[in-house]
């Protein structure tokens, strides 16, 4: 199952594996998403339309694990068959077969510069690996128990390994030493996890007991107990001061990552609850479980705050209105639905689009919506009748997202067919066909006062257009990989643009000779 991390909403449901599934995973820019199954294959999933992408075969007994690389460019699996193999994700092709250890690979994972690979076994041991070339570097032998996670901080300068010896252990990857043994769980630990930062570790073990530590003096900074039941999920707060854990035990907890305090027990699904996911703001948490209802839940009081239903297939995508009252969700299903945030009542079922809706927006105004779907078209609806007051239609792919412009009078749409579409909101006709880009267009942003346009591509560049003319002003080279997000400051002076090379740069917006 997928699940909206905004919302917690059951958003898509992947068939194809023949046999029970042991990992799933997110590609950087959630764009695509890598199964492991026990069948022994490997599955490459479209996560915007639930479309298997690529079947991997070539491992002879269970897939226990699959992590993409940073760029995207590649997998590693490991497999009961006691390898870890690595594969192109543009053909499928196999690349390299990492041999070595004497028991089953439970676990893989991509150093942070996508150079070196771990590899985690129940023969006691974690293994390091050149991912050019496929060569061991270093066999790291302390445990005294099968080895079933491992986890690169985010310089890669160390390793964090958890065994069913019951401890985590901390490893030097420039000497493969092992500076530190985390001792506190009574039970397996069967997950650790660096903070984005890397200035906290966590565990989860089936003691039922979540611990965090500090890397730097090798304490166990808290221990989190109240579970009575596994943990599965173990997420920090955007701003790291939270820590939300899910679990069989049917509850969602959230605890204080300082102090250690369980800060609230989160108490209405009906099944073990397998996933959880703070929103970007921190003050909100959506939870999915076993009784196919996805929860909303304010963080600061514990209450659940709204369950929608209606829709009869996958969410795509949850927006606001302006003023918060009104959340608009695309799906799967055909449709956009409006609900009232105050009484989670359906306002109106919006019918149009043939095929899956992708995004949706609400004007600044907060009067219409513009949604985009796979059918390649963008649709204009007005927000008090549900009714579609224009059809856009000359993009010949996939339209990614459609934003309004500041006043209201524009809309851009992005697209996989390479191009930046510009439309008039009045009378829905295309006021101009943005070319430059050689690759997929992700996102696209307006400038504060609506005369230039951003986009960002897959290409590696930014772009900046004149709305007016339709003419490209700049062209913004730097990033080493996909562009994937862009905004303008409110001056509109400056832009800022993340991407796959780990970065975030900063523009001047207004000249050609851009600085970072």
């Amino acid at each position: 199952m997928i699940w909206n991390a905004t919302t917690g909403q059951q958003i898509m449901k992947l068939e194809g594996h023949t046999d029970q599934l042991s990992k799933v995973v997110f590609s950087k820019d959630g764009s695509r998403i890598a199964t492991a199954s026990h069948d022994k294959s490997l599955k490459l999933w479209d996560a915007a339309s639930g479309r298997e992408l690529l079947t991997l075969n070539g491992h002879t007994n269970l897939v226990l694990s699959v992590a993409f690389s940073p760029d995207g460019t590649r997998l590693v699996s490991s497999s009961g068959d006691r390898t870890a193999k690595v594969w192109d994700t543009t053909n499928g092709r196999e690349l390299l077969t990492f041999k070595g250890h004497s028991r089953e690979v439970q676990d893989v994972a991509f150093g942070p510069d996508g150079l070196r690979i771990a590899s985690a076994s129940w023969d006691q041991t974690v293994k390091l690996w050149n991912a050019a070339d496929g060569q061991e570097t270093a066999t790291l032998k302390r445990h005294l128990g099968p080895v079933v996670s491992v986890s690169f901080s985010s310089d890669g300068r160390q390793l964090a390994s958890a065994s069913g010896d019951q401890t985590v252990k901390i490893w030097d990857t420039a000497s493969a030493r092992n500076t530190a043994t985390l001792k506190g769980h009574t039970g397996f630990v069967m997950s650790v996890n660096f903070n984005s930062e890397g200035s906290r570790i966590a565990s989860a073990g089936d003691d039922h007991v979540i611990k965090l530590w500090n890397p730097s003096d090798h304490q166990s900074a808290n221990t989190l107990q109240g579970h009575t039941d596994e943990v599965r999920s173990v997420v920090f707060s955007p701003d790291g001061s939270r820590l939300a854990s899910a679990s069989s035990d049917q509850t969602v907890r959230i605890w204080d990552t300082l102090s250690g305090q369980n800060t609230a027990t989160l108490k209405g699904h009906t099944d073990q609850v397998t996933s959880v996911a703070f929103r970007r703001n921190g003050k909100q948490i959506a939870s999915g479980s076993w009784d196919q209802l996805v929860k909303i839940w304010d963080v600061e009081t514990g209450e659940v705050t709204s369950t929608l239903k209606g829709h009869t297939d996958f969410v795509r995508y949850v927006t606001f209105s302006p003023d918060g009252t009104q959340i608009a969700s695309a799906s799967n299903d055909r449709t956009i639905r409006l609900w009232d945030v105050a009484t989670n009542r359906e306002l109106a079922i919006l019918k149009g689009h043939p095929d899956f809706v992708i995004s949706v927006a609400f004007s600044p105004d907060g009067t219409q919506i513009v949604s985009s779907g796979n059918d390649r078209t963008v649709k204009l609806w007005n927000v008090a009748t549900g009714q579609v007051t224009a059809t856009l239609t000359g993009h010949n792919d996939w339209v990614n997202r459609a934003v309004f412009s500041p006043d209201s009078t524009q809309i851009a749409s992005a697209s996989s067919d390479q191009t930046v579409k510009l439309w008039n909101v009045v009378t829905g006709k295309e006021i101009a066909t943005l070319k430059g880009h050689t690759g997929p267009v992700i996102d696209v942003a307006f400038s504060p006062d609506g005369s230039r346009l951003a986009s960002a591509s897959r290409d590696l560049t930014v772009k900046l257009w004149d709305t007016v003319t339709g003419q490209e002003l700049l062209t913004l080279k730097g990033h080493s990989n996909w562009v994937h997000s862009i905004t303008f400051s409110p001056d509109g002076e400056r832009l800022a643009s993340v991407s796959w090379d780990k970065t975030l740069k900063l523009w001047d917006a207004r000249r050609s000779d851009s600085n970072r």
